[in-house]
């Protein structure tokens, strides 16, 4: 893409997206879940939590590039 403002709210949407899937998606077919040997390191509760706090963190860092985006422009 030649439109640096188009790629930064392109990749804050995307981060939206999928913290929104880590947070709405069931856990068995969640994406952001760990897997093997992460998980096997953890309680049964924490695996449950891990895809809503990385989603909730990918939320976040989504809006703060759009946001940014929005009222600064281009990242230089």
């Amino acid at each position: 893409m030649e439109n640096p403002i188009t790629e930064q709210y392109l990749i804050g949407a995307g981060c939206i997206v999928l913290g929104l899937l880590g947070w709405l998606l069931p856990y068995r077919w969640n994406i952001l879940r760990f897997r093997r040997l992460f998980a096997k390191l953890l309680s049964e509760s924490a695996n449950m939590m891990v895809p809503k706090v990385i989603g909730g963190i990918l939320i976040l860092g989504g809006l703060l590039i759009v946001t940014a985006t929005a009222l600064h422009g281009k990242f230089e």
